[in-house]
């Protein structure tokens, strides 16, 4: 089962190395794991259209103080969208 860590910057030159940390132990273990990145800048129509592409089934969102809002939205669009 694919999994995408996805996480969203607030700039793409301020990318987190948390996603890729947990990318790395997953591939060791021998799972299909996938990092998605994007920037607050981009629209939620495009951050959403990035996560569905990946074809991706588990998503699991980074969240940080500056993105918090929308990654609430892009989760509940996401869950909706999986229904």
């Amino acid at each position: 089962m694919k999994t995408a860590l996805y996480q969203i910057n607030s700039k793409y030159v301020h990318s987190s190395l948390a996603v890729w940390y947990l990318s790395a132990a997953v591939l060791e273990r021998g799972f299909e794991c996938e990092v998605l990145e994007g920037s607050i800048n981009e629209s939620e129509d495009v951050l959403f259209s990035r996560a569905v592409k990946s074809g991706a089934r588990i998503i699991a969102l980074s969240v940080y103080i500056w993105n918090v809002d929308i990654v609430l939205s892009l989760a509940e669009r996401l869950k909706a969208h999986d229904s």
